[in-house]
C-alpha cells in the first residue's frame, strides 16, 4: 500500500487491528466507542480496497484468513510502535504531567467537573486521563496514579481506601415529586434504570433492595444500559429511578438536577482506591494532587 493509500485508509487499518488483537467485532466495538455495524464497515472498506477477505464470518465470530494474520503481524508490530513513540515524544514535550486511570464514571463526573481544581492543587501540571471499562484494563506501566472501584480484596497493597461504596436512588425533580420516596408501596412500580456491566460488581437493584430493606424489583422493569453515563443522562431526562454512586452524582444533587428519593445504603466491602503503582518519590505537585483527591472523597463519606 502506497503511503498515500496508507494516510487516506489509516482509521480501516487501525479498526482492522483492534478487532484482529481481540478476535471480536463486538470487543473491537467496545474498545473503541464505535457500534459494531461501524467497525464491520471500516473492515469490509479496507477488504474491498485490498480485494481480498481479511476475516472469515463464522457463527458467534470472526477468524483471521491467511492474508489477514499476515496483515495483523505487521500492523501488530507498527501500532504499538507508533504509540510508544508519540508516548516519548509527549514526555518529552511535557515532563510535568500526571496521568490517571480510571473508569468512564469518575472520569466523567469527579476528574472533569474538577480539573481545574486538580491542576491547581497540582502546581499547574498538565493532567492525562486514562479511561478503561474494567479493572482488569490497568496498565500499571502507563499511569502515576489510579482512582479504581472495586472489593477489599481487588488491588493489594498499591491501592489505599477512598471511601466505601455509597449509593443512593436518583430521579429528575419531576419524576421525584411524583412518586416521593421509595418504599414498600412505591419501589415495584417505579421505573428502575438499570446498570448492567461486563464484570458485574456495581451494586443492582436487587441487592440494594436488599440493603435498603425493600421488596425486591421486578428483573424486567425499566431501561438497560451498559453505561452509566447514559444511565444518568436518562435519569436527568426524567426516564425514570437510577442509582446514584456518591460522589458521582454529588453536583448533580447539589445543583438540583436530581434528587435523593430513597434510602442511602453503604456496602462495607466494595468502594473506591487510589492506586499508586510504586512507592516513587513524590514531587510537590504530585503529592498534593493525591492530597485532595483523598480530601474530597473524604468530605463525600462525611457527607453521605
Amino acid at each position: 500500500m502506497r503511503p498515500k493509500l496508507l494516510r487516506a485508509h489509516l482509521n480501516e487499518l487501525f479498526v482492522f487491528d483492534v478487532a484482529a488483537r481481540t478476535g471480536s467485532f463486538s470487543k473491537a466495538a467496545r474498545e473503541l466507542g464505535m457500534t459494531q455495524s461501524a467497525v464491520s464497515h471500516h473492515v469490509a472498506n479496507l477488504e474491498v480496497l485490498l480485494g481480498t477477505q481479511l476475516f472469515d464470518r463464522v457463527w458467534r465470530g470472526v477468524t483471521l484468513t491467511d492474508t489477514g494474520r499476515e496483515l495483523h503481524q505487521a500492523s501488530g508490530r507498527a501500532f504499538p510502535a507508533l504509540a510508544d513513540g508519540l508516548e516519548a515524544a509527549t514526555s518529552k514535550r511535557n515532563a510535568r504531567q500526571i496521568t490517571i486511570h480510571t473508569d468512564f464514571a469518575v472520569a466523567a463526573y469527579y476528574l472533569m467537573p474538577r480539573l481545574s481544581h486538580l491542576r491547581q492543587a497540582a502546581n499547574g501540571a498538565d493532567i492525562r486521563i486514562l479511561t478503561m471499562q474494567a479493572p482488569s484494563d490497568l496498565d500499571l506501566n502507563r499511569l502515576d496514579c489510579g482512582i479504581v472501584f472495586g472489593s477489599t480484596t481487588s488491588f493489594g497493597a498499591k491501592a489505599a481506601p477512598l471511601m466505601h461504596e455509597v449509593v443512593v436512588p436518583v430521579a429528575s425533580p419531576a419524576v421525584a415529586s411524583d412518586l416521593g420516596q421509595l418504599s414498600a408501596a412505591t419501589l415495584p412500580r417505579s421505573r428502575l434504570l438499570q446498570l448492567e456491566t461486563e464484570t458485574g460488581d456495581w451494586l443492582d437493584w436487587q441487592g440494594y433492595a436488599a440493603l435498603a430493606n425493600l421488596p425486591r424489583p421486578d428483573d424486567e422493569r425499566g431501561l438497560i444500559f451498559n453505561n452509566y453515563q447514559l444511565l444518568i443522562e436518562a435519569a436527568l431526562s426524567g426516564d425514570g429511578v437510577a442509582l446514584g454512586w456518591r460522589p458521582l452524582v454529588d453536583r448533580f444533587l447539589e445543583t438540583g438536577r436530581l434528587a435523593a428519593v430513597g434510602p442511602t445504603v453503604v456496602r462495607q466491602r466494595w468502594g473506591y482506591f487510589l492506586l499508586q503503582p510504586a512507592p516513587l518519590p513524590l514531587d510537590t505537585g504530585f503529592a498534593n494532587l493525591l492530597e485532595t483527591i483523598r480530601a474530597d472523597f473524604a468530605q463525600a463519606w462525611q457527607g453521605q
